[in-house]
């Protein structure tokens, strides 16, 4: 058990009761054969200098009830107590009420902080200041500190750096009980060091706090550059007409909180660092999250160097942007000119909700992805069952009259499903044979396919492809005659490490009227399982080396249809959703009708809680068929 000493009772923690704990119990040393050796002892374990003055018999108040050491015997170089000679732990009793040891130390122990009830905290006593966060400075250290200068308890402890701190001493704490009344009590070690970083120093906020008003006057400001913004930007002070910045460091969604709801502009969407500046002049900001005003905080008001300045996104949609400061991207591996809409705003791609994609915002996207302009039936997600939570653009687009230059936008945080739009340019390569991975390749374009020319093409364009089509690798490709005279008028060029097609260069329009026919390795098998009759049963996916079921979501008749053809299982009769309580990971497919079998059709996979059985109109179906219709 580990042995500790200390001074209890007096006016500091270099004098008082000597007390020493063993066995898990506090315990009082008795005088009998006490000499001054001994004092010298017990105050340089302490840390307190020399012995001044002692007595012998005292009567102090609430002394332990225990007697652990009597008849120590030290010569003075010892660096415990314990390391003197003495008879023995609790050996020799004595009257622990009048017999026990009171001691005064030379040094006084001053404990303070940076500021009122808040700050590093510092040690100072007759030679130097100083103290060293250490591994262990936790929650019942700063106890301690907060107990014995009247403010509380300790709130919080902050991050390092937020204090700026001064010290000749390092003083590890090496930790407290939190029962101590003075944190010299607790067990530490005392080294000299030149200087103290502030990341390493110890420091606290309690409970009793005071908030410091500013003499100046002072408001918090955001900056778009040098413009000022209503709820988005980099956070500034303005004191007295001057603008100031504030650092990032330890910038966090709490210090944004003050922030936003100080500028009436509800909560924080996002916090991040911004640009470089060499004119900031606060740091380390530190906020609890429930200020009023950021001015409610602390802070290290000492100017830092060269930092990023703290910015912030509110919630609130009173800050606007000309729809010609954003950009938009299409996000489907799949198709081109067709997908999940995403636009880029202030560092950050967003996903905009369905609802807001209004007619002229859909026209602006396929527009500026020279994707022609949005098609009819835009606006709702494809492929997938999921809600999107996260910060999303809102829009004030909502009259179709207005000009898009007139568009403004924000950001929101809500649930919503995520919106999709297809241009008028919007493609796909697809193979239509009979096989999922292997045949003549076609583009397809609005309703219309088109023969894909074989010129252009090599083995990385067609590993790509490969890639693409989630077929695999290229085993082997040639050129074929083509069996339609429309004819696609793009080629590609590729490094391979595309994972779409629509990623690779387009190149010249080809000129050789081949078709481009290509094998790929994989060859992924769909079939209707958990029954004996082949044209009956759930949804099944082999591919990728493992079997997986198909979400029903967006699972429609056509879908069926083409599943029961490739069965060689006839028309389809029904499908049904089978919910199993549970999500799990499926295929999802988009078909256009242009395909001869499933795997054709564009496809993902994802989470999903549902899945889909079919029912075709197979000769073996009539005596099964109509428990799955009736269920």
């Amino acid at each position: 058990t580990l042995n500790k000493l200390r001074l209890w009772g007096g006016r500091g923690p270099c004098d008082g009761r000597v007390e020493v704990f063993n066995n898990g119990e506090w315990g009082v040393i008795c005088n009998y054969k006490w000499s001054i050796a001994n004092e010298k002892v017990i105050c340089r374990a302490l840390g307190c200098g020399t012995r001044t003055v002692s007595s012998t018999e005292h009567s102090s108040t609430n002394p332990p009830k225990k007697a652990w050491m009597n008849e120590i015997n030290c010569t003075g170089e010892e660096k415990h107590l314990w390391d003197c000679l003495f008879n023995g732990w609790g050996i020799t009793p004595c009257n622990y009420d009048t017999q026990h040891i009171i001691i005064n130390c030379s040094e006084t122990i001053v404990l303070s902080l940076s500021q009122e009830c808040a700050g590093t905290v510092l040690v100072t006593n007759s030679t130097s200041k100083g103290i060293d966060r250490g591994k262990t400075w936790g929650t019942p250290e700063a106890n301690v500190v907060c107990r014995e200068l009247n403010c509380g308890t300790s709130r919080v402890i902050p991050p390092p750096g937020l204090f700026a701190a001064k010290g000749s001493t390092a003083i590890t704490i090496l930790g407290c009980e939190g029962t101590e009344n003075h944190l010299w009590q607790c067990n530490k070690e005392i080294t000299a060091s030149s200087y103290l970083p502030p990341n390493t120093t110890a420091a606290v906020i309690c409970s009793s706090t005071l908030t410091l008003s500013d003499p100046d006057t002072v408001k918090v400001v955001l900056l778009n550059g040098a413009k000022e913004s209503r709820c988005f930007g980099a956070v500034h002070f303005n004191r007295n007409g001057i603008n100031e910045a504030v650092c990032s460091n330890e910038w966090d969604i709490n210090d944004g909180s003050a922030v936003c709801k100080e500028l009436g502009c509800g909560w924080p969407l996002l916090v991040s660092p911004g640009e470089w500046t060499s004119d900031a002049h606060v740091n380390n900001v530190f906020c609890f999250g429930s200020e009023s005003s950021v001015f409610h905080c602390m802070a290290n008001y000492q100017k830092p160097t060269d930092c990023t300045k703290a910015t912030v996104t509110c919630s609130t949609q009173c800050f606007v942007y000309p729809i010609g400061s954003i950009k938009p991207r299409i996000q489907d591996l799949k198709e081109k000119c067709s997908g999940n809409v995403e636009l880029f705003h202030s560092g950050h791609w967003y996903p905009v909700c369905s609802k807001v994609l209004s007619k002229n915002l859909l026209n602006w996207i396929c527009e500026e992805l020279h994707c022609g302009t949005a098609l009819p039936g835009n606006g709702t997600v494809l492929n997938t069952e999921e809600t999107k939570e996260g910060f999303s653009i809102i829009t004030a687009c909502e009259r179709d009259n207005l000009s898009i230059s007139d568009c403004e936008i924000g950001t929101k945080l809500e649930k919503c499903a995520q919106g999709h739009v297809r241009c008028s340019g919007w493609a796909r390569i697809m193979l239509t044979d009979l096989s999922p991975c292997e045949g003549r390749v076609y583009a397809l374009n609005r309703k219309e396919l088109y023969s894909v020319s074989g010129q252009g093409w090599g083995d990385k364009e067609v590993q790509v492809l490969c890639k693409y089509l989630r077929c695999g690798n290229r085993v082997h490709h040639e050129s074929r005659e083509n069996s339609l005279n429309r004819w696609w008028e793009h080629s590609y060029n590729c490094n391979g490490n595309e994972t779409s097609i629509w990623q690779c260069k387009e190149t010249e329009t080809p000129t050789e009227r081949k078709q481009l026919y290509i094998r790929c390795t994989d060859n992924p098998v769909v079939k209707l399982v958990n029954t004996s009759d082949r044209c009956f049963g759930t949804v099944e996916v082999t591919a990728f080396g493992q079997a997986q079921p198909v979400c029903a979501n967006q699972w429609d008749q056509e879908h069926s249809r083409l599943l029961c053809q490739q069965l060689n299982c006839s028309g389809a009769v029904a499908h049904k959703v089978v919910k199993p309580g549970r999500r799990f990971t499926a295929h999802y497919f988009r078909c256009t009708g242009k395909e001869s079998v499933l795997w054709q059709c564009g496809s993902t996979q994802r989470e999903c809680s549902s899945y889909v059985s079919v029912v075709c109109s197979g000769k073996k179906l009539r005596t099964m068929s109509l428990d799955l219709i009736n269920t």
